[in-house]
C-alpha cells in the first residue's frame, strides 16, 4: 500500500505537468475556417497556456479531442481534427511570433496517440482537449493496470449462433430485441479488434523502466498480441499508400477503390456489423516502415483523403443509437434526434495509435471498429479512474 501511495505521489507531480483546457468556438473546417479565425482560435489557446501556466511539450505526446456540438454547419470529425490539430502547433497562424513557446506542441508528429469524437447536443459548441506527455502516459496506464484489470468481458457471446425471440412478445418488442443483441455483439467485437491500454503498454514496453527486467518474456506475447490484433481488421499496406507528392488522380482513386473492397469483403465476413446500432468510431494502428524512402503522408491526411471517405460510403453509420429517426418527449411531442439528418451517414471519431518502425520492414495501417452508446478515449478513462482512485481510495 505505502509503495501505491508513493507511486500516486509520482503521477500528483506528473499531472501537474498536463496540457488541458477548453474553447468557446465555432467547429470548422481548415477550408472554411479563415486564417484570421485560426488566429483567434490560437490566441484562445495561448491564452490559456499562460492562465494555466503550461508549457510547450517538445517530446511524443498523446491528445485527445471532443467536441461537442449543435451546429449543422460543423464539417466531419476528420476536417474538424485536422484544422484543430494545425491550430494547436502552426507558427504561420501566430499573430506574435513571440507566443510561439505557448502552443502546446511543436509538430503533429509527436503524436503517439490520437483520440478525436464529436458528441451531438443542442447548446453551443465546445471543445475539449487533453494534451500528456507520451512517456508519462505510460506510466499512467501502468498506474492504472497495478490498481485494476480490465479484461474484456462477454466476448463468447461473439460466437453465439442461436439466438430465440419470445414467441410471446410482440413484431415491436422482438424486433428491439433483436437490435439490442446485434448492438451487443458490435461493442463486443469492437472490444477485440480496436486500439485498448495493453496493446499500448505491451507495443511500448522499452519505454517502461519497471518492466525493463521483464522483457525477453514478453517479446513472444508482444509479438502474439500485434499477430492477433492484424487477423481481425483490415490491414493496408504502406507502400501502396499515395504519397505527399503523388498528384496522380487515377493511383489516388485506385487505392480509394483498394479500401472500398477490402473494407466490403470484411463486412461480407462480418455481417452483422452491416447494421450499425451505434455511432462509429474507426480504429486505427499505424506502423511505419523502417525501410521506407518516400515521403509518406501524415495519418491525419490519410484519414481525411482516403479511409473516412469510404467507410461513410460503405458503412454509412448512425449517428443516434439504434438509428432511431424520431422520438416522443415527456409530453407526446415527437422530436428528431440532435443532426440526425444532416450526419446521418458519418463517423462521430476516430482513434490513432502511431507504433515504432521496427514492428515492420514495409509497414501497414490497420482499421477497427468501436461502437457504443458514449465510447471513451483510453486517455479519459485512465486519468478518470486514477482520480477516482485518489479520491475515494488513498
Amino acid at each position: 500500500m505505502n509503495e501505491l501511495i508513493e507511486d500516486f505521489k509520482k503521477y500528483e507531480k506528473r499531472k501537474a505537468k498536463y496540457i488541458t483546457f477548453s474553447l468557446d468556438c465555432n467547429i470548422r473546417s481548415k477550408k472554411i475556417c479563415k486564417q484570421a479565425e485560426r488566429t483567434r482560435i490560437q490566441l484562445e489557446i495561448i491564452k490559456k497556456m499562460k492562465m494555466f501556466q503550461h508549457k510547450t511539450i517538445k517530446s511524443d505526446i498523446v491528445v485527445e479531442i471532443v467536441s461537442y456540438t449543435g451546429d449543422k454547419s460543423s464539417p466531419g470529425i476528420d476536417k474538424w481534427a485536422k484544422n484543430i490539430i494545425d491550430i494547436m502547433h502552426k507558427t504561420e497562424y501566430l499573430s506574435n511570433p513571440s507566443d510561439a513557446q505557448f502552443l502546446p506542441f511543436v509538430d503533429d508528429k509527436q503524436i503517439r496517440y490520437l483520440y478525436v469524437s464529436y458528441r451531438y447536443i443542442e447548446e453551443k459548441s465546445e471543445t475539449f482537449i487533453k494534451i500528456v506527455p507520451f512517456n508519462s502516459f505510460l506510466k499512467d496506464l501502468d498506474l492504472d493496470n497495478s490498481i485494476s484489470n480490465n479484461n474484456l468481458d462477454n466476448t463468447e457471446e461473439l460466437y453465439e449462433s442461436n439466438y430465440s425471440y419470445n414467441s410471446c412478445l410482440s413484431k415491436e418488442a422482438n424486433e428491439a430485441l433483436r437490435k439490442m443483441y446485434l448492438q451487443n455483439k458490435q461493442e463486443v467485437f469492437g472490444n477485440l479488434i480496436s486500439i485498448n491500454k495493453d496493446i499500448i503498454r505491451n507495443c511500448f514496453i522499452y519505454s517502461n523502466s519497471k518492466n525493463i527486467s521483464v522483457l525477453k518474456n514478453l517479446n513472444n506475447s508482444i509479438k502474439t498480441m500485434m499477430n492477433n490484433i492484424i487477423k481481425s481488421p483490415i490491414k493496408l499496406s504502406i507502400p501502396s499508400l499515395p504519397t505527399n507528392t503523388t498528384d496522380d488522380t487515377s493511383k489516388i482513386a485506385n487505392y480509394k477503390k483498394v479500401i472500398e473492397e477490402s473494407l466490403t469483403e470484411y463486412l461480407n465476413k462480418y455481417t452483422f456489423l452491416k447494421e450499425l446500432q451505434c455511432p462509429l468510431i474507426i480504429s486505427i494502428i499505424y506502423v511505419p516502415g523502417r525501410n521506407s524512402k518516400v515521403e509518406e503522408k501524415d495519418i491525419d491526411n490519410i484519414l481525411l483523403d482516403y479511409i473516412v471517405p469510404v467507410v461513410n460510403q460503405v458503412m454509412h453509420p448512425p449517428v443516434t443509437i439504434g438509428n432511431i429517426q424520431e422520438y416522443e418527449d415527456f409530453d407526446g411531442i415527437k422530436k428528431k434526434p440532435i443532426l440526425v439528418n444532416d450526419k446521418s451517414g458519418q463517423i462521430v471519431g476516430y482513434e490513432i495509435l502511431k507504433l515504432k518502425k521496427n514492428f515492420s520492414k514495409t509497414g501497414y495501417l490497420t482499421i477497427g471498429f468501436k461502437q457504443s452508446i458514449i465510447t471513451e478515449s483510453i486517455i479519459s478513462n485512465c486519468y478518470e479512474k486514477l482520480n477516482d482512485y485518489c479520491k475515494y481510495e488513498l
